[in-house]
């Protein structure tokens, strides 16, 4: 993590006003464990383009790790937005805490990434976890390794995954990605 921290803070030295450089910060920030910057960053990702659903999804990882549950609601609020939900379905989030806006935003997100004509597994996988279906996440980490998806070496370190990394089946998926 230390070698994409140092890439990512020279990015950011040439030029911090780039969203996608912001909300590249951010994931990697907050993979690597400082929220407080992975929120920043993420944060700024959404400032500079609002409707930047990975700025969005950024932001709210950051806010539920660090407890920010107002942050929390207003990122889901804006990711449904974005992801055209009807006025009516953002608007019930609107009344729920941040517990179960964001237990019904992940089962509202499987449901839409289900939908996609070309499936991401990766996505899913992740959708899945956050969900805590991890009988279907392990299913479709199976399905990202044959797809080689990009993202799926950083299953190693989401936390979303990490009630199964001591799991059989888990490290047999994973065992293919060179670790350093």
């Amino acid at each position: 993590m230390k070698k994409s921290v140092d890439a990512i803070n020279r990015s950011l030295a040439v030029d911090p006003g780039v969203t996608q450089v912001n909300s590249h910060a951010g994931w990697i920030f907050y993979l690597a464990g400082d929220l407080s910057q992975a929120l920043k960053h993420c944060e700024a990702s959404v400032q500079l383009e609002p409707d930047w659903a990975r700025g969005h999804q950024c932001s709210l990882q950051a806010a539920i790790a660090i407890g920010l549950d107002g942050k929390v609601v207003e990122h889901i609020q804006e990711l449904l937005r974005i992801n055209n939900a009807s006025d009516n379905t953002i608007g019930q989030f609107k009344e729920l805490s941040a517990a179960e806006a964001l237990k019904n935003y992940y089962h509202w997100e499987l449901q839409r990434r289900l939908q996609e004509p070309e499936l991401d597994h990766f996505s899913i996988a992740l959708a899945y976890a956050r969900t805590q279906d991890y009988q279907n996440t392990l299913k479709q980490l199976k399905l990202a390794q044959k797809q080689k998806h990009q993202m799926f070496p950083t299953a190693l370190i989401y936390p979303e995954f990490s009630p199964l990394r001591e799991e059989t089946e888990f490290k047999e998926i994973m065992s293919i990605v060179k670790q350093n």
